[in-house]
């Protein structure tokens, strides 16, 4: 079996992006795939990249798992922005970074380790009418639950969208609807 290493100048480099992201993986010779182990809260997840120009960061894609797309949903325009306005994969990993930890601080609940009862209760409340209203119709879910939009395409193309708000203690407390729907 034969060993290949990278040339000095990408070795280097490599290298330099380890001792600031020192989880990260290359995950093959020419650079193209890296992996990025990250915290967000409480949640582990696995930010992947595809940078067919490494170290340009020219026509690189970030992309994860199922809990990756979930955190990074509500950011789509930040990523987009951070991948077209980056120079450099090296750029492009502190955008992510700075991404992820904003995603992290608007949404303080990711941090709480210690779910109760009580919340996994309201928490089930919530996913099950959401179940029962179709999971189509939903077009925005923040991960804490509090923050959920429905979404109705009507016969005109028009896309019609209702905001409901959760308090803490649903359904004790009701929920709070607002939208933008015509009078009738």
């Amino acid at each position: 079996m034969m060993f290949r290493t990278l040339n000095n100048e990408k070795s280097s480099l490599v290298a330099h992006l380890y001792s600031l992201f020192p989880t990260l993986v290359v995950q093959n010779q020419s650079c193209t795939k890296l992996s990025l182990l990250r915290s967000v809260g409480c949640y582990p997840l696995i930010v992947k990249l595809v940078c067919p120009n490494f170290p340009s960061s020219k026509g690189s894609c970030v992309y994860g798992d199922e809990e990756t797309l979930f955190m990074l949903k509500n950011s789509q325009e930040s990523l987009y922005a951070a991948t077209e306005s980056s120079i450099t994969v090296e750029e492009l990993l502190h955008k992510l970074s700075d991404l992820l930890l904003e995603v992290e601080q608007t949404n303080p609940k990711l941090c709480v380790a210690d779910h109760s009862v009580e919340v996994l209760n309201v928490s089930s409340q919530i996913l099950t009418e959401l179940e029962t209203v179709g999971w189509e119709n939903v077009s925005l879910m923040s991960p804490d639950l509090t923050t959920v939009h429905l979404s109705y395409v009507d016969e005109r193309d028009t896309t019609h969208t209702i905001q409901i708000l959760f308090p803490p203690n649903y359904p004790s407390s009701p929920l709070s609807v607002s939208h933008q729907l015509p009078d009738c």
